[in-house]
């Protein structure tokens, strides 16, 4: 489905629509043209049994991409499905990625193997990428065959010091990883960064005001999300393969439950950020996020 730069900025411009940084209301946002348009997809998950061909689910969604205004794709990791059987799929999602007509990036997940990652997508798991005044860091944030997050000190020293780089250059940043770093308690599935969760929360507080939003995946639902750390918005990705649709409606956070494959769109204005869901095959979905803790 053609997504034309109009009807996305509708998507995005009905009161409740998108996260407000700063208090300007989203009739006002919807009249401004975006400083930057990022498609974030995960969990593509090729060669998975047991839920369709997830091949030409991303060759769609790679196609829908295109027609949309996007300037950038960033990948969330999940890429293909486990084992080393599925060796050649990397070959495969690097051919479908490649027919993107944006720059695209992505980090591995925890159905990936880091060493095929390496091989056939990326020399790093751990990169920045700068794009007009935003800079986003993506790392590796999961050791396979465990679902929760896992970060290392040093890690987590790299992140800070990409941070401060970009506050030095007047970028804001946006946090790019497989698993969440927001605690997930029930009814969300458990399962986010569990190592060094203190220091991880510590690193986004101290960097209060560069920091813009973290955006992840794994879970297989959403969109999903959380504003009440720093004024750091936390967004989970809906997997572009399957989702469920688990019932967060009194989760604390933001949820839309809905099943279908998608992937998310998201305006950056500033320091403010608008969300959008996109089923593949369907018209866009605004992500109605209320104002972030301070």
């Amino acid at each position: 489905m053609h997504v034309t730069r109009r009807a996305f900025l509708g998507a995005m411009g009905a009161a409740g629509a998108a996260l407000v940084f700063g208090g300007r209301g989203a009739a006002a946002r919807a009249a401004e043209k975006p400083d930057l348009l990022v498609a974030f997809v995960s969990d593509t998950h090729l060669a998975i049994e047991g839920h369709g061909d997830a091949s030409k689910r991303m060759a769609d969604m790679v196609a829908e991409i295109n027609a949309s205004p996007a300037e950038i794709v960033i990948c969330l990791g999940d890429l293909v499905d486990t084992g080393p059987k599925h060796e050649p799929q990397y070959a495969e999602w690097l051919k479908i990625a490649k027919g993107l007509a944006r720059p695209f990036y992505a980090v591995p997940g925890n159905h990936d193997s880091a060493e095929f990652f390496r091989k056939y997508v990326r020399p790093e798991t751990d990169y920045v990428v700068d794009q007009g005044g935003y800079r986003f860091v993506l790392f590796l944030d999961v050791v396979p065959p465990s679902h929760d997050g896992s970060v290392t000190a040093a890690q987590l020293e790299w992140v800070a010091a990409r941070v401060d780089e970009a506050a030095k250059a007047g970028r804001r940043v946006i946090l790019c990883a497989h698993v969440a770093r927001h605690p997930c308690q029930a009814p969300d599935t458990p399962w986010y960064v569990k190592t060094l969760e203190k220091e991880f929360a510590a690193l986004l507080e101290a960097k209060r005001g560069t920091i813009l939003a973290m955006l992840s995946g794994h879970l297989h639902y959403g969109p999903r999300g959380w504003n009440d750390t720093a004024g750091v918005c936390e967004v989970v990705v809906p997997s572009a393969c399957w989702n469920s649709k688990k019932d967060l409606s009194k989760a604390p956070g933001f949820a839309m439950a809905d099943g279908r494959p998608g992937y998310v769109l998201a305006a950056f204005r500033g320091d403010r950020l608008s969300l959008a869901y996109k089923p593949i095959g369907a018209a866009a979905i605004e992500v109605p996020i209320p104002a972030p803790a301070r």
